[in-house]
């Protein structure tokens, strides 16, 4: 809106850095995107270097402030954001300036490897500790359904024995296939790039698969117990029971919306606001 009313704040510097400059370095979004609306004007104030600091790549490298970090569950989606974002930067930059030495003989690159290796040292951390902790569950669960006895009483009732079966298959499936995406963090390289897309969407897809894996195992022990037509209130009290795993898939529900909101709806066209 100020932008509006007077466009010489377009060239309003401070030590050096437009607006545009500092948001980069502060992490404000929707007004680096404003550079889009701009035009010509924006290729100019991007080519603008800095004396000492570099260029605005060189600013997009810096750590983030702590008040936008701490907005992200998890140092690896914390470490994700900061990738995205270097990324999203370095697409508006001339190529030249990826390669551009600040006053301490820096790339971008190399700064960014620098300021980030305590971040990336922790998201390795948090990315293990979670893995490990699913892992558990999934694989309780591959082994209570793979060792599963067969339910003799379901054969009086076609339906609820398809019921059975087909979500006995579904858990073990799924619990097989949580535990592949596990082992595949575990061994992973845990380099910057991987944490952009490779290892969000393993633990995704890992904890996609786990809260398949339990909900078809709620729904194959409820069958196997509502079979039972002579003990029909431990039936009843075994499916409310039965319900408890549930409170897992509550407890990592924020943790799976953040990474698919993180993966693949963090830098989404806005509407125009010039």
């Amino acid at each position: 809106m100020l932008i509006r009313f007077d466009l010489d704040l377009l060239w309003t510097t401070r030590n050096r850095k437009s607006i545009f400059h500092v948001a980069v370095e502060k992490r404000h979004e929707s007004m680096f995107n404003l550079l889009n609306e701009i035009g010509s004007v924006g290729d100019i104030i991007i080519n603008t270097k800095i004396e000492d600091t570099g260029n605005i790549l060189h600013l997009a490298a810096g750590l983030a402030p702590k008040e936008k970090l701490n907005a992200v569950s998890g140092a690896a989606l914390q470490m994700q954001r900061e990738m995205l974002w270097f990324k999203e930067v370095e697409k508006v930059v001339p190529p030249a300036f990826k390669q551009m030495k600040n006053g301490n003989e820096e790339t971008p690159y190399a700064l960014f490897s620098r300021t980030h290796e305590e971040l990336r040292t922790k998201g390795e951390k948090w990315m293990m500790d979670t893995t490990k902790y699913s892992m558990v569950v999934a694989t309780l669960i591959s082994f209570i359904m793979f060792t599963a006895a067969k339910a003799d009483g379901l054969k009086h009732s076609p339906n609820l024995f398809m019921v059975f079966s087909v979500s006995s298959a579904i858990a073990l499936f799924c619990s097989l296939t949580s535990l592949v995406m596990f082992l595949s963090i575990l061994t992973s390289r845990y380099s910057y790039n991987d944490f952009l897309v490779r290892l969000p969407v393993m633990l995704m897809i890992g904890v996609a698969s786990l809260f398949i894996s339990i909900a078809a195992m709620i729904v194959s022990f409820s069958a196997s117990f509502w079979s039972d037509r002579e003990l029909p209130l431990i039936s009843v009290v075994s499916g409310l029971f039965a319900c408890v795993p549930i409170l897992c898939v509550l407890l990592k529900y924020r943790l799976f919306v953040d990474i698919v909101r993180s993966t693949f709806f963090r830098f989404r066209k806005r509407r125009r606001l010039l």
